[in-house]
């Protein structure tokens, strides 16, 4: 599955909050998904949720808490990105396909070695913003995964 160009918890503007309770869930054994190139911020809990033994999933290039430029924070109000520590081999970024993380959106993975995410190959870190518009892709690079 794609989930791709999607403004999830904000308006088709990509500016203003629209209060969802969760941006996007893959619970329960989610496989091969991808996440790719959206605007997931403003929602009421987390913006994107890996749990439940979710593997092979890919969050790629998206805008997490803040508007689809990157320079207006919109968090999401709990945390931006969670990867619970029975989910594994899912890949939170990957070179030039970074995503942006506003300040006030948060990373959270508990049980997270430096080196990685989880368990076997998930990898990442997803990077604040610095209000600059940059887009994923400029985004440089940082080292560790736990963020909280």
């Amino acid at each position: 599955n794609l989930v791709e160009g999607n403004f999830i918890g904000v308006d088709v503007t990509g500016t203003r909050p629209m209060g969802n309770r969760y941006g996007i869930i893959l619970a329960t054994y989610p496989r091969a998904n991808i996440i790719w190139r959206n605007v997931i911020s403003a929602n009421l809990t987390a913006g994107v949720v890996i749990t439940e033994y979710a593997a092979d999933n890919e969050v790629l290039a998206n805008w997490i808490g803040t508007d689809r430029g990157g320079s207006i924070a919109l968090p999401n109000v709990q945390c931006g990105l969670y990867v619970d520590d029975r989910s594994y081999d899912n890949i939170i970024e990957a070179e030039g396909q970074q995503n942006v993380m506003g300040l006030q959106s948060r990373f959270h993975c508990p049980h997270a070695a430096a080196e990685g995410v989880g368990r076997g190959r998930q990898t990442g870190n997803p990077r604040d913003a610095e209000n600059a518009g940059r887009s994923p892709a400029e985004e440089p690079a940082a080292a560790g995964c736990l963020r909280a």
